[in-house]
């Protein structure tokens, strides 16, 4: 799962099997105690909680085989209830609002509109000829051969059924209501969990095996040579996922070649600064659009001055990458948190939109159902319409007019590179 711009998405995973295990399992070198497992659990549904939604029958049918063969197992629930009551704890900043939300208002995941990559996919990953799918069908080997002989030969059985038995559930939702419950998702946690169980199963067998065809010798090497074959793997796989080009062959030595396509490596040298400056590493051929942040500020602060925090409509979220100021709506529908309502927002704006008279759409702007918008970051389609579009939508651009904005409440700056036109309220506007 190597997605360099999903990192909160990879420690959320790397964590689950060590921490599912301890906390719920029985290890030999004892529980993880309530207090980090809990910490841990919170933490991780602040990351990324689609993976213990994933892995939650596992976990439950995990919890209830170790509670039935607990000596104290009320000790043992009281275990349970105290993590998870932790874990809720530590969550709750984001769980309240959002579970508040959705039953005041109702929800579904935008992620609905749109089948996902990985629905129609083969779930049987060990199967893959990769050093990756070969680990993983030595995971899925062991874990039926030491369910019953090693501590973490059920557990591991447990977590994979619960995942898979999760991905059958999304399947048959999504044939019934349309709805896939994420299941495109699943692949990223059984690969892990697969491959979790690969790496115990090689610790567990490998010495043994060795001793038994070595009559107790290993060769030298053959432990670091073997490992340096697993880095080098490791290592060009990362270099074509992450690097801007894979390996190329330039008069037989390998060096990494310039891709036309960008990805998110590219992305770090082909984004302008603030400025406009751009990285003196990236080819001119791969240089992004500049969103003017800098000269937009500079003018921002010549209304209102530093360190003012307006509420920002704007067309590029390029601009709060390097501000913090609040923006009105999200231009990508599909990345806005759903507390957000940006639907109602949307409708909002294009209410607003409709108000031709200028002091009209003085008092309407600053008077929305979601408050006032004090900055306005438009783009020219032409003199005389200035849009904002949605990125991800099939909703119309909304545009508004020059006209709307009055020179007794609005300062507009028009001079701004790549066609955006500015209009910040001034503050003698402001009720």
């Amino acid at each position: 799962f190597s997605l360099a711009s999903k990192s909160y998405e990879i420690l959320a995973l790397e964590i689950f099997v060590p921490w599912a295990i301890a906390t719920f399992g029985d290890p030999p070198r004892g529980r993880l105690h309530w207090l980090p497992a809990g910490l841990i659990g919170g933490l991780t549904i602040l990351l990324y909680w689609a993976f213990m939604i994933f892995g939650a029958l596992g976990i439950l049918a995990l919890a209830v085989l170790t509670w039935r063969a607990s000596p104290d197992r009320g000790r043992y629930v009281r275990h349970l209830v105290l993590t998870v009551i932790v874990a809720l704890v530590v969550a709750s900043w984001y769980l309240v609002p959002y579970l508040g939300w959705g039953f005041l208002h109702g929800s579904s995941q935008v992620e609905y509109q749109y089948q996902g990559g990985g629905i129609q996919d083969s779930p049987l990953l060990f199967l893959t000829p990769t050093p990756l799918g070969v680990l993983q069908l030595i995971g899925v080997i062991g874990m039926v051969w030491y369910r019953g002989r090693v501590w973490w030969g059920k557990p591991m059985l447990l977590l994979t059924a619960g995942i898979y038995a999760y991905w059958l559930l999304g399947l048959a939702a999504f044939v019934l209501v349309g709805r896939h419950l994420l299941v495109q998702d699943t692949p990223r946690l059984t690969s892990l969990v697969l491959a979790s169980a690969g790496v115990l199963t090689i610790a567990h067998t490998a010495p043994r095996l060795v001793r038994r065809l070595t009559a107790g010798t290993v060769p030298a090497g053959l432990p670091t040579l073997s490992l340096c074959l697993l880095m080098i793997w490791i290592a060009v796989t990362a270099w074509q996922a992450w690097m801007p080009g894979g390996p190329a062959s330039v008069t037989g030595l390998y060096q990494p070649a310039v891709s036309a396509t960008p990805n998110d490596a590219t992305a770090a040298f082909m984004t302008p600064l603030p400025d406009g400056r751009y990285s003196p590493a990236a080819p001119a051929s791969l240089r992004g659009a500049w969103f003017p942040t800098k000269p937009i500020k500079k003018d921002v602060d010549s209304v209102l001055g530093k360190g003012a925090k307006p509420v920002t409509l704007s067309s590029s979220e390029h601009l709060f990458a390097f501000v913090r100021w609040p923006g009105y709506i999200a231009v990508t529908r599909s990345a806005a948190g759903i507390d957000t309502n940006w639907p109602a927002r949307y409708a909002a704006l294009r209410k607003l939109s409709l108000v031709t008279d200028p002091d009209a759409f003085t008092d309407a702007s600053e008077h929305t159902a979601f408050g006032s918008v004090d900055v306005f970051i438009l783009q020219a389609t032409d003199a005389a319409h200035w849009s904002w579009k949605p990125f991800d939508s099939d909703d119309p651009d909304i545009t508004f007019t020059p006209a709307q904005f009055s020179p007794q409440a609005f300062t507009v700056f028009t001079d701004l590179p790549g066609n955006y036109v500015l209009a910040v309220r001034q503050p003698q506007t402001t009720s």
